[in-house]
């Protein structure tokens, strides 16, 4: 008998007796992703019921009353069979499960239908319940980066989904069921390709009153590495309240937070004395400030355990001082910011005998503030300063936008499917003030002292007019999937999108999924189009230059003096345009991999190609009157990544490593990213900048005496390609992107080491301190970041002949400890 995989990881979450006879729970791997496709049996004395997990990975029985204890069956091929009593009310739990032979099959009865030898996920997939989550962070954005640590993509960009629905803002800790990375990264009911598809699944309500206190955290350490005698200091806080709403069947769940954090930033600037004529580096700093206070209201319907429905409402405010201060810029130049978010979320789902539907819709809208430290005018010199007043003097921006989902799967029948349709309209505003001295940019640091001795050695870049512009995008998408062919060794599933955007017409997305097990191996491969919709900004930056609104004119062969006195000209100016042949861009990705288990390992290695097609770019035409910035459509790129996975589990110790080599080739750095030359964008054919080729991640999962859990998370990058460019200009557009001969992308930036640990233990108080009937812990974890103390930076002088030319420019905080805890029933 081969041994297969290992464990299956049952997440059960049973209701409270009070709300009637149901039972439901979800199915996850040893790697904790979901298991679409498993057979879960109830049997209640002579009756059983079976049913198959869904594209989530969750099941849900109703039970019948009058029955003292059924029993509950998970099989799927490959694994040993789950079996567990189930009584009235049983305990929430999380059970493993071995299996002895990959040829074994438990028949429940006669009836039963075979069911499938494998699941729709990938290598790069995780999944993680909130019995996990819990001993890792009371925090939401290190409970999404631990996950992704655990599925190994954590240099890929993120999409998030809450309950469904797209989402811009996380959801409290304590109210996260479940985080779910890349499950089915081929489904036809998603638009995203190489990116992570963070999906967070929130807890229903509790009938009795619980209250929660703490999310104290004290942070210590993190501070720059560049210099010594830097300070930082962090503190949080959070409270939270659920329980019923008196005289309604609904339950509800209140949460409030508060944070503050203070860095000093190091100033690697080089400023001259004009005294002597000497240079003299900085070398001092300037405090950035962030405060965050967030509130979050949801009420959750449970009464029947056909119908679910949660509706929440979630406000945060958020500013920042100095927030662009430190590396060249002085506290001068800085510039500061403020937020207020609000989001309103409604969810349903209903099950049917047949048929499942989930649905909902969510409204988000964003205002921010920037303002500048003062109005003087710019001046930089090419890496190696930046001083006076911020480009922008202040700027107001506002965001809107709402999406309608709708979806139905099959609840029975031996082939599952789904069907769904969504709608989504954004609109943007943004009211800009430029700064109405300007900027003057130096390419040297002799030319800016030849500036102050009169020469017109300056390039004077200043806006003038009415930055208000708006945008508003209606976008809708259709979907249908289902399985092909499905047997007890394999299944092909295959699916097809159309992604409408006005103004853009309809574009279809196939998509195709298979997978199979062989000889003990598990085999699974696809692929299909993926269609990105234009977003607002690639317009309202477009609208804003177009010569109506703001125009932006560029004085060469300027002096410090003429500033102000120099009068602009149509020949000076740029106007921006968007090309009319512009097309959406897509993605065509194909993946497959092969997975073993080897004893206690489970070895997997996977292989993805994707092709970007009309990407945008922009170029910098010469026009009679001045110059032309002229969106188009038509970059490339191509990536090849070979990923390998190592899982390790133990006697319930775990550990999962990731490799991931990449090579990554394009001519765009995003919509508005110039060429060197304009008319020569095959020389722009280069490494992609930013990404690594050699990417390691490390997650390791302990349980120590005394209860204690422990956890790391170890990453690795290797230097990424970065670009070089010289400090002259000269076609004179005032783009200085001057390579002097160099290939795009030739330079080698920071790589990245770091290592972080997390610590956890419940501890219940005694019963004569407290006086209430219900057991009260508290929640107490420590997190160690970059324990190591490795020194990350940011980037590197990248203008070849600058004093910094190759020197750090930033660096990430250096070591740091938080202590939380929770306080709670």
């Amino acid at each position: 008998m081969h041994r297969g995989f290992t464990a299956v990881l049952v997440v059960l979450t049973f209701p409270l007796a009070g709300f009637g006879q149901t039972l439901t729970g979800t199915v996850v791997d040893p790697h904790r992703r979901i298991l679409v496709g498993a057979k879960v049996a109830l049997i209640c004395g002579g009756h059983t019921e079976t049913i198959y997990t869904d594209s989530q990975g969750r099941f849900r029985f109703d039970r019948r009353p009058g029955l003292e204890n059924c029993i509950l069956y998970i099989t799927h091929p490959g694994f040993e069979p789950f079996e567990q009593v189930v009584g009235r009310a049983p305990e929430p739990g999380l059970v493993q499960l071995r299996l002895g032979g990959v040829k074994q099959v438990v028949n429940v009865s006669a009836e039963d239908k075979k069911g499938i030898a494998t699941d729709l996920t990938t290598l790069t997939s995780a999944s993680i319940s909130d019995v996990e989550l819990k001993a890792i962070s009371n925090n939401t954005w290190d409970l999404i980066r631990y996950a992704k640590a655990l599925a190994g993509t954590t240099l890929r960009q993120d999409s998030l989904y809450v309950d469904g629905l797209p989402s811009t803002v996380e959801p409290p800790a304590e109210t996260i069921a479940r985080i779910t990375v890349n499950a089915d990264p081929l489904s036809a009911e998603y638009a995203e390709s190489d990116q992570n598809r963070i999906e967070i699944t929130t807890k229903g309500g509790d009938r009795r009153p619980r209250f929660n206190f703490g999310g104290a955290s004290l942070g210590a350490g993190g501070k720059s590495v560049l210099a010594s005698g830097l300070h930082s200091a962090s503190r949080s806080t959070t409270l939270g309240l659920t329980g019923p709403i008196p005289g309604l069947p609904l339950t509800f769940s209140s949460h409030a937070s508060l944070g503050y954090d203070r860095q000093d930033q190091a100033i690697r600037a080089i400023i001259p004395q004009t005294q002597n004529g000497t240079l003299l580096q900085a070398f001092s700093t300037a405090p950035t400030t962030n405060g965050t206070g967030s509130f979050f209201f949801s009420s959750y319907y449970p009464k029947s355990h056909t119908f679910r429905a949660n509706f929440s409402l979630y406000q945060a405010r958020a500013w920042s001082l100095n927030a662009n201060v430190g590396g060249l810029t002085l506290a001068e130049a800085g510039i500061n910011s403020g937020l207020t978010a609000h989001e309103a979320r409604a969810t349903f789902e209903k099950d049917g005998a047949r048929y499942i539907y989930r649905g909902g819709i969510v409204v988000n809208n964003n205002d921010s503030h920037i303002w500048a430290n003062n109005r003087s005018l710019g001046i930089t010199v090419l890496d190696t300063f930046v001083a006076g007043g911020a480009p922008i003097a202040s700027s107001r921006s506002r965001h809107t936008s709402w999406t309608l989902k709708n979806v139905v799967q099959s609840n029975a029948g031996r082939r599952s499917w789904s069907a769904g349709v969504s709608v989504s309209r954004s609109e943007d505003s943004i009211s800009e003030l430029p700064n109405p001295a300007g900027l003057i940019q130096f390419e040297t640091l002799q030319a800016y002292l030849d500036a102050l001795a009169g020469s017109r050695t300056g390039t004077w870049f200043v806006k003038r007019g009415n930055g208000h512009v708006r945008h508003a995008n209606t976008t809708s998408a259709a979907f249908l999937q289902g399985d092909l062919l499905r047997s007890r060794n394999g299944i092909v599933r295959g699916g097809l999108r159309a992604d409408y955007q006005i103004g853009a017409g309809a574009l279809l997305s196939p998509r195709l999924f298979a997978a199979v097990q062989l000889r003990g191996f598990t085999l699974r491969g696809g692929g299909g189009v993926f269609v990105r919709n234009w977003q607002n900004d690639i317009f309202l930056e477009s609208i804003r230059g177009d010569g109506r609104h703001l125009r932006q004119f560029i004085l060469k062969d300027v002096s410090l003096a003429d500033v102000g006195s120099r009068l602009e000209s149509d020949k000076d100016m740029v106007i921006s345009r968007i090309s009319p042949d512009l097309v959406r861009p897509r993605d065509f990705m194909f993946k497959g991999s092969i997975e073993r288990r080897l004893g206690n390992f489970i070895p997997g290695l996977e292989y993805t190609w994707t092709s970007g097609q009309h990407l945008l770019g922009s170029r910098r035409l010469a026009t009679e009157t001045g110059w032309m910035d002229l969106l188009e459509s038509g970059r490339l790129s191509r990536k090849h990544q070979l990923h390998a996975r190592l899982h390790y589990e133990w006697k319930g110790q775990s550990i999962v490593a990731h490799y991931e080599y990449i090579r990554s080739h394009d001519n765009t750095d995003g919509p508005f990213s110039f060429p060197e030359r304009q008319d020569d964008l095959r020389a722009e054919w280069a490494r992609t900048g930013g990404v690594p080729p050699h990417n390691f991640d490390l997650v390791g999962s302990f349980k120590l005496p005394a209860a204690v859990s422990l956890s790391l998370v170890a990453t690795s990058r290797s230097s990424a390609p970065s670009n070089i460019t010289a400090s002259t200009d000269t076609p004179r557009n005032g783009l200085y992107n001057d390579r002097a001969g160099r290939a795009r992308n030739s330079g080698i930036g920071p790589g990245y080491n770091s290592l972080a640990l997390f610590g956890y233990r419940r501890i219940p108080l005694p019963h004569f301190l407290v006086r209430s009937g219900e057991k009260v812990h508290i929640d107490v974890g420590f997190q160690v970041e970059n324990l190591l103390g490795n020194k990350n930076h940011l980037g590197f002088g990248s203008v070849m002949g600058s004093p910094l030319f190759g020197k750090p420019l930033g660096a990430l905080p250096g070591r740091s400890f938080r202590l939380w805890f929770n306080f709670g029933q």
